[in-house]
C-alpha cells in the first residue's frame, strides 16, 4: 500500500503525482532515492538487456506506478542493493546466545 504525504514537493524520482497537493511514494521509488543518497547511482552507466515474463512486468508496473522499463530496472536493482539490517544482525550473532539464556531443563 502506498504511503501518502500531503503537500510534498512534486517531481522527484519514484513518486507519482496524484494531485496538486498529494504525492504517492512507491516502494521501488523510495529504494531508488535511497540508492541516490548512498551514492551508488553516481558514475558511469552500464547497459543491461534481459527478457522477463510479461505478467511480472505488468504487475511491477501496476504496483509501482512506474511505466518505463528503465525505471523498473533501476527500482529492482536498488531494492536488491539495499542492505537488510536483520540479515547483518543474524550474521554477526550466529551461534551465540545471550548471557541470560539457560539451556538446562
Amino acid at each position: 500500500m502506498p504511503i501518502t504525504k500531503p503537500n510534498a514537493p512534486l517531481g522527484k524520482p519514484g513518486r507519482k503525482r496524484t494531485s496538486a497537493k498529494v504525492e504517492v511514494f512507491t516502494y521501488g521509488g523510495l529504494a531508488v532515492e535511497e540508492a541516490q543518497m548512498a551514492g551508488v547511482m553516481d558514475g558511469a552507466s552500464t547497459h543491461l538487456s534481459f527478457r522477463a515474463p510479461e505478467a511480472l512486468i505488468e504487475e511491477a508496473r501496476r504496483v509501482s506506478g512506474m511505466t518505463s522499463p528503465t525505471e523498473l530496472g533501476l527500482a529492482g536493482l536498488a531494492l536488491l542493493a539495499q542492505r537488510d539490517p536483520v540479515v547483518e544482525f543474524l550474521k554477526q550473532t550466529r551461534g551465540r546466545l545471550g548471557a541470560d539464556h539457560d539451556l538446562e531443563y
